[in-house]
């Protein structure tokens, strides 16, 4: 069971194409967040349009998991807390969104919304603990934003990972976080791409300019994550329960 993990494509279409390429050679697709670019030329709306015709034609390769991140927002609650509606109503053309979970052999992967407000943190715990329920096997999530504590959430001026989220890896125990958000974590001296925090192993490609995306490769039944990027690849063992 192979996993291709990306993140932070920000409406690059080079990349989107590559993914597109890439896809049919897995088991499971999954893109953790910030697929558009709140800066870019294009209006966000126009960006939605043209990344969901993408997406629907990737989830035509296979089982697609797509969570969102914080360039992502379309709508608003009456709270005033901005959220991705677009990527929730995707759940429709068969892709596994926010809000939502799959499960991926006797696993179970469980897709979290970015949150920036009460609101929508309590929906996202309300949402682990509906999921908590129908994890059979092993837990895997996804989160845009990595947990503090962990080189994956390195930047020039230290750690801006989720404290929030690292509280509820050590609630729950996930076994595997997928992440992304911080660029150029894996690229720092003392950042990385992946790292175990207790029984949790967390990921986090991130990104890179050009036409392919820094991008994950997880087989779960060999126990192995190979990273790829411009500057190479790196494989690494990961240990979790058979």
């Amino acid at each position: 069971m192979r996993i291709l993990i990306t993140a932070d494509l920000h409406f690059n279409r080079p990349q989107i194409e590559w993914l597109a390429r890439s896809a049919s050679g897995f088991d499971l697709v999954v893109i953790a967040g910030d697929l558009l670019d709140i800066a870019g030329r294009q209006s966000v709306p126009d960006q939605i349009n043209e990344v969901r015709v993408n997406l629907t034609q990737l989830r035509t390769l296979g089982p697609l998991v797509v969570a969102s991140g914080n360039h992502d927002a379309s709508r608003n609650l009456a709270e005033g807390e901005a959220y991705a509606g677009w990527i929730e109503d995707l759940s429709a053309l068969g892709i596994t969104p926010d809000g939502s979970g799959c499960d991926f052999g006797s696993d179970r992967v469980t897709v979290c919304p970015w949150w920036n407000g009460a609101h929508l943190r309590e929906k996202m715990i309300a949402h682990l603990a509906r999921e908590a329920a129908l994890v059979r096997g092993r837990w895997i999530w996804v989160h845009h934003a990595p947990p503090r504590g962990s080189r994956i959430a390195w930047t020039p001026r230290g750690d801006a990972g989720d404290p929030y989220l690292s509280k509820l890896i050590g609630t729950y125990q996930p076994a595997i976080v997928i992440c992304g958000h911080i660029h150029d974590a894996p690229f720092q001296a003392n950042g990385h791409w992946c790292e175990r925090l207790g029984q949790t192993w967390v990921f986090n490609p991130g990104r890179q300019p050009g036409s392919v995306p820094a991008n994950i490769v997880l087989d779960l039944a060999a126990g192995t994550a190979e990273y790829r990027n411009y500057e190479g690849t790196q494989t690494t063992p990961f240990d979790w329960p058979k």
